[in-house]
């Protein structure tokens, strides 16, 4: 599932953090503020787990 997507946070690991229906997706080299299409790879329970396919906006 490919879904788009705006940096909002970063983790304590450094993952980026971004929202979609409601949901946590956490977005490793996603920087706040940055709108990219983001592949969904694991859809758990509480969250979403994603990688960036591509940067829309910087």
């Amino acid at each position: 599932m490919l879904i788009t997507a705006q940096g909002v946070d970063f983790t304590v690991d450094g993952d980026g953090v971004a929202r979609h229906e409601g949901r946590v997706v956490f977005v490793p080299g996603l920087v706040p503020d940055d709108t990219a299409e983001i592949e969904i790879i694991a859809d758990k329970k509480n969250y979403l787990l994603g990688k960036i396919k591509k940067i829309i906006e910087p």
